[in-house]
């Protein structure tokens, strides 16, 4: 069945009924022209969703019945964030993209010391509004009830503060680093997988720099090798978070 995305104002999960509207409605009605009595699917991107059956159609907006609810279907029952620095071009597309089908909670896009790309607030508002776009399009797909979280573009430093007390924290880094399997175990993430989250940070094209790996040690965090070829910035974040989720025993 097509999946819609509906905003949580547009739900009413008491009365189980929603309304389509905007983009999702000319996708509706002049891409798949459905029509009245079509089984379709809906979500709200907060972790719930329903079955539904279109019961009207009005010039800009179609009125669903909500006839199965459910609640967070698709998500991993693990709390993986990505602390990705900013790339250049449309890198950071593909990284939300595929991040996003391999179930991570949200994204800090990071400005770091060797980050090739620096946004003035106008073009950070616009980027980070696209990177939203990209999340959902790719949850829509992919079956996900929740669309990642997309956070303000941060420094490593006020990342580095904000951060929970109960957390695991690991940066892969190029120059160096236990292997990541033997990080997991330290810290024994097939069983602690389901209690704390897991915070992990991806380097710019430029890598990091040692100052930024210690700050990130002296808040606890662990520097990890990923073997011994060198990946790209927008492959590094993507494989670290499947090696993850098959740690962390959410894939099968």
């Amino acid at each position: 069945m097509y999946r819609f995305y509906i905003p949580p104002e547009d739900c009413d999960w008491e009365n189980k009924m929603a309304v389509i509207r905007g983009e999702e409605f000319k996708h509706f009605s002049r891409v798949l022209r459905l029509s009245l009595g079509a089984q379709i699917i809906v979500f709200d991107g907060c972790g719930r969703e329903s079955q539904a059956e279109v019961v009207a159609i009005k010039e800009k907006q179609a009125l669903v019945k909500l006839t199965k609810p459910s609640f967070f279907a698709g998500e991993s029952k693990l709390e993986i964030w990505l602390g990705q620095s900013l790339v250049k071009g449309d890198k950071m597309n593909l990284i939300i993209q595929k991040s996003t089908e391999l179930g991570f909670r949200g994204l800090i896009p990071l400005q770091t010391e060797h980050s090739v790309v620096k946004l003035s607030l106008d073009k950070e508002k616009k980027r980070r509004e696209k990177w939203e776009k990209v999340a959902l399009a790719a949850a829509k797909q992919c079956g996900r009830s929740v669309v990642p979280a997309i956070l303000p573009i941060s420094t490593l430093q006020d990342f580095l503060n904000d951060l929970p007390v109960e957390r695991h924290l690991l940066i892969p880094w190029e120059k160096g680093g236990i292997p990541l399997r033997q990080a997991l175990e330290k810290i024994n993430f097939s069983e602690t997988a389901f209690k704390k989250p897991l915070y992990f940070l991806i380097g710019p094209e430029g890598g990091w720099d040692s100052r930024e790996v210690a700050l990130v040690e002296k808040k606890g965090g662990i520097p990890v090798s990923l073997g011994s070829r060198i990946l790209r910035t927008e492959t590094a974040g993507p494989i670290v978070l499947a090696v993850l989720m098959f740690a962390g025993r959410d894939w099968g």
